[in-house]
Order: C-alpha cells, then sequence, then structure tokens
C-alpha cells in the first residue's frame, strides 16, 4: 500500500493499492459511516433531446460514498464498498447506491470521523512487512530481473544478462545467468533482510539453476512458473496464489502467538469473551489484548450492530489496549471457539 496523502487532523487518508495484501488491510480499516472517494464506472443517462429517447452510457466518474457495507472476499480477492452517493457530478442521482469494486492499483481517499489508535496501527502494518522482505527473480537462460517485495513498493534492483551459446543448452551454465543469480541473491540475502524467495521462470529452466542453489538459499525458495521475462511479471506474480501463501504463513504465526496466549490465561481466569463480558471489560479498562474474528465481524456487520463493536474497540484502544483481527484458519477456530471475540485481561475482575 502505498501513502498519497494522510492527514489526521481531517481525517482523510488517501492511497493506492500496490498488493493483493492490502485488500485484506482496508477491509479492516474501512467501517460503516466512512466516507470513501474514487473513480468509479457508473451509468450515465444522457438525454437526446425532447423528442428523442434517452441513452444510457458508462463513464468514469469521482464518486463519495458514505459507506453502509464493507465485503472482502479472500477467495476472489476482491474488496466491495457499497453505499449511498454524497458527492457526485451533476448527470448522477445523489443519493442512489452504488458500489466500488476495489482492486490492485485502485487509489482512494478514506475520510473517518477519527482515526484511533488501533486503525492507525493497522495502516502502519500494512505499509511495512510484518516480518522480512521477499525477493522475486524472473528469470531463463539469457536474462533475470531481481526485485525487492516490500509494502510500500517495488523495488527492481538489478536486470542480469548472459551470452549463452545456442546450440547447447547446458554449456557453461554454471559461469552463466544461474551463477550471476546465486551471486546476487547470496548478496542480497543479508542486505534486505530477506525472508523469502520467489524464482518465476518460463518453461524447464528452473532444474538448471535449482542444482546450484546453496542450502540457504534454497530453503527460502518456492517456484514458480511465469510466460516470459519482463518487470510487469513481477506484479503479476503479486496476486499469485505463492507470494498470499507467505503473506498468509507470516500473520497467522503472530495470530497462533495469541492464541497460545490465550489458552495460557484462560488457567489463570484471566480471559474474557462473548460480547456482553467484552463490553463490560472494555469499559473498566481491563483489556490488554483483544482478538476479534472476520467471522465474528461479518457477523455484526450483517445484524447492523456493528456500532457497539467499533465503540468496544475505541474502549480497548484508549486504555493502550492492542487489538488484533484474526483471519487465519486454526486461529479462528481457538478464537470462534469463545464467539469471536476474546479479551486478555489485565486483572483478574471477577475477584
Amino acid at each position: 500500500m502505498i501513502i498519497l496523502k494522510k492527514d489526521f487532523k481531517q481525517g482523510i487518508v488517501s492511497l493506492k493499492i500496490s498488493l493483493q495484501e492490502d485488500l485484506w488491510y482496508l477491509s479492516h480499516i474501512i467501517a460503516p459511516e466512512d466516507k470513501v472517494t474514487m473513480n468509479s464506472e457508473r451509468k450515465i443517462k444522457i438525454s437526446q433531446g425532447s423528442d428523442e429517447a434517452t441513452s444510457v452510457k458508462r463513464q468514469m466518474v469521482v464518486l463519495t460514498l458514505n459507506v453502509e457495507d464493507v465485503n472482502y472476499n479472500s477467495a476472489l480477492q476482491q474488496l466491495r464498498l457499497k453505499g449511498k452517493i454524497i458527492e457526485c457530478p451533476d448527470d448522477v442521482p445523489k443519493g442512489s447506491y452504488h458500489t466500488f469494486g476495489v482492486e490492485l492499483n485502485s487509489s482512494l481517499t478514506i475520510q473517518k470521523k477519527s482515526w484511533p489508535n488501533y486503525l492507525r496501527d493497522k495502516l502502519d502494518e500494512s505499509l511495512k512487512s510484518n516480518s522480512k522482505n521477499i525477493l522475486i527473480v524472473v528469470f531463463d537462460r539469457e536474462e533475470a530481473i531481481i526485485s525487492l517485495v516490500k509494502q510500500t513498493n517495488i523495488e527492481h534492483l538489478v536486470n542480469l544478462t548472459a551470452d549463452v551459446q545456442k546450440k547447447d543448452l547446458q554449456s557453461n551454465i554454471g559461469e552463466t545467468i544461474y551463477s550471476q543469480i546465486v551471486k546476487k541473491v547470496t548478496e542480497y540475502l543479508p542486505q534486505y533482510n530477506i525472508s523469502n524467495i520467489i524464482f518465476a521462470s518460463p518453461s524447464f529452466w528452473k532444474q538448471y539453476l535449482e542444482t546450484i542453489l546453496p542450502q540457504e538459499i534454497k530453503s527460502k525458495s518456492t517456484f514458480t512458473t511465469c510466460s516470459e521475462v519482463h518487470k510487469k511479471v513481477v506484479s503479476e506474480l503479486l496476486s499469485r496464489t505463492e507470494l498470499k501463501s507467505i503473506l498468509e504463513s507470516q500473520r497467522t504465526a503472530s495470530e497462533l502467538e495469541f492464541v497460545n496466549l490465550m489458552l495460557e490465561k484462560l488457567e489463570k481466569n484471566l480471559i474474557s469473551y462473548g460480547i456482553q463480558d467484552i463490553s463490560h471489560s472494555s469499559q473498566m479498562g481491563a483489556i490488554s489484548q483483544l482478538a476479534v474474528t472476520e467471522k465474528f465481524i461479518n457477523k455484526m456487520r450483517e445484524q447492523n450492530t456493528y456500532d457497539s463493536l467499533d465503540s468496544i474497540l475505541s474502549k480497548v484502544d484508549s486504555s493502550n489496549g492492542k487489538i488484533i483481527f484474526i483471519t487465519s484458519d486454526e486461529a479462528s477456530k481457538q478464537v470462534d471457539g469463545f464467539g469471536g471475540i476474546v479479551g486478555i485481561l489485565r486483572w483478574n475482575i471477577n475477584q
């Protein structure tokens, strides 16, 4: 995610979606009653005159919605924001409903009444990787492009080329593009704190590289295919399951840490769960960590009771509690077993 403008005093943040992962973050940042502005396609009625029929055409317009529904589909990697139009060109009916489809490379402006700390933290989390950086290497036998993927942007580090003998595919393999790749990746591992490497190549070129990879690199590597060696391929790979699974596994680890702590505190009677108990605990300022599952959030939205959840989140935030949104299957099962919302207590409120 790339921040284009940030003014918390005015409640405004403008941003651009740079990774598919950003859509997940936005689904937890945007809430009902937020105002969202972006370019969107809309049917516009064009009058041909008093004696002629009115025609309809689609055109791109800038609209502002008062958001009523936030829907994120992880399988389709799609974020949809539905609400009433409150700002629009003259030829668009104000007050009518519209849905924004937010996707990779979309730009939008979010305006909130306030940006509490937990939402600012979630925004910051989306701007800097939770763990380490990811390296993408797109290559064939003659050329390689090595790029660094960060939450804020994609940085193309180097283009490598090699002069190979066309008649013998394996000629000087260890001295050509493959050895150059190994040399550069070995250099970048400590320099950029790399946790995962994705190698993408057309056809069968990966087998030549794979055979000479040191174990240090191989243990961090995932191999996939691509149609050509080009910078645009790097962006295309960001929506592939290889990268998605890596990012999800990193977040899963932190969520399971909460689950382990939750079970530990359960034995000491230092957890609160269920919306009523959590509301009571939050009013007392007793919650040090609060976990909420996506299933629970969606339920509150469907029942039009999200305001009560938002009030709890604000109370926990104002008492310097940490808020965690749970998405992984394993952690969600555990937290959903306690009603979908669990708080770690600072003290035993029942004593």
